[in-house]
């Protein structure tokens, strides 16, 4: 299964894509399944439920969500997680059976602060390849860290337009997102994808000023 990990719709503070779009974008990539990961909300959610269905394209449910120290995912989610510190998002991830994923540990504006090695045996995976960071060693540095630390690989295009969508994703065995799940679980995951130009950091700076296209 191919499946972008780490995706923004219109919903996210900084992003463009419409959730129809966003799935079919995602299948014109060639995707399997794809996730979404807006910025601390949940509010895509109802919209993509009955998409997937209608566009049969299966969606993974997530946020991003900000902390005191960066940005903690969490996949396979049941309801909105609100922010706080890096432990407390990382129990509610937990009391919904979720998966905890640190995206761009290392990127130089939007990395994880302080000692990541601290909250490495709480969490699942580490985001290895990201489109959106400037510098590929950035993604060298966390695909390092989750050797040491025997965590598993994820990868994501970070898109916040649609355009950006499966530019990385995460590869594993299985038909099905809990096979998807279980993979992640195990540690048995691989990434692939292409860095994005710094430009499309213009797409997120725009969308902050709330003009929306």
């Amino acid at each position: 299964m191919r499946i972008d990990c780490h995706t923004h719709t219109k919903y996210s503070f900084d992003a463009f894509c419409r959730p129809k779009e966003w799935i079919k974008t995602a299948k014109k990539a060639g995707l399997d399944a794809i996730a979404v990961t807006d910025h601390n909300t949940t509010k895509a959610w109802p919209e993509l439920k009955q998409l997937s269905k209608q566009l049969d394209l299966p969606v993974i449910f997530g946020e991003e969500i900000k902390t005191t120290n960066g940005d903690v995912i969490g996949l396979f989610l049941n309801k909105e997680i609100k922010k706080g510190s890096p432990l407390e998002v990382i129990d509610k991830i937990r009391e919904q059976d979720g998966i905890v994923i640190i995206p761009h540990p290392f990127d130089k504006y939007r990395g994880f602060k302080g000692n990541a090695g601290l909250i490495a045996k709480k969490i699942d995976a580490i985001e290895v390849f990201n489109s959106r960071v400037i510098k590929n060693s950035e993604n060298r540095q966390a695909l390092d860290f989750a050797k040491k630390y025997k965590l598993g690989l994820t990868g994501g295009s970070d898109a916040h337009a649609c355009f950006e969508i499966g530019r990385a994703y995460t590869i594993s065995k299985g038909n099905t997102i809990e096979d998807f799940r279980k993979a992640l679980k195990k540690r048995k995951t691989k990434v692939s994808g292409r860095l994005s130009s710094p430009l499309v950091h213009l797409i997120s700076t725009i969308a902050k000023t709330g003009i929306r296209v």
